[in-house]
């Protein structure tokens, strides 16, 4: 079980559905519930902190059933993820995230080491725009329970 935590202003925020859409030049999955662990040496509380950006005044923590979570620590680990050419721009590639999901990906666990090595690491194909250690949850039904607090 992972504890992540989610921000938002919406006090009647609630676990909706999750549609993902294939935007071809989208490098995060496009619908995904975004979270970071509560533990997360740099999560998205972080990020927005370092950043003066405002992440919402309520945290909503969620435990996660670790089923179907592809985990992304190393530039070796982005080969776990499906990548496919564009074929207006035969160059640069892009995930397919409802593929991914449909092959059994209930969510994306980039990591804060995965998030540095990703980066930039290849100018065709990285996870830039991933900027902190990020649980992108794909499937609302790893998701065991949730509270908000705030």
């Amino acid at each position: 079980m992972v504890r992540v935590q989610h921000f938002t202003n919406n006090a009647e925020w609630s676990l909706r559905d999750i549609v993902l859409n294939d935007n071809k030049w989208q490098f995060k999955p496009n619908g995904a519930l975004y979270t970071s662990p509560v533990d997360s040496i740099y999560g998205w509380k972080d990020w927005c902190d370092e950043n003066e950006y405002s992440r919402g005044k309520l945290r909503v923590v969620m435990e996660v059933l670790e089923i179907g979570i592809v985990v992304i620590d190393s530039i070796d680990d982005l080969e776990k993820l499906a990548w496919e050419r564009d074929e207006n721009a035969p160059t640069l590639k892009h995930i397919n995230w409802p593929k991914m999901h449909a092959d059994g990906a209930n969510a994306i666990w980039l990591t804060a080491k995965g998030e540095m090595e990703t980066r930039w690491c290849d100018p065709y194909r990285n996870l830039y725009g991933w900027d902190c250690e990020t649980l992108a949850i794909l499937d609302r039904k790893i998701i065991s329970r949730w509270t908000m607090e705030g």
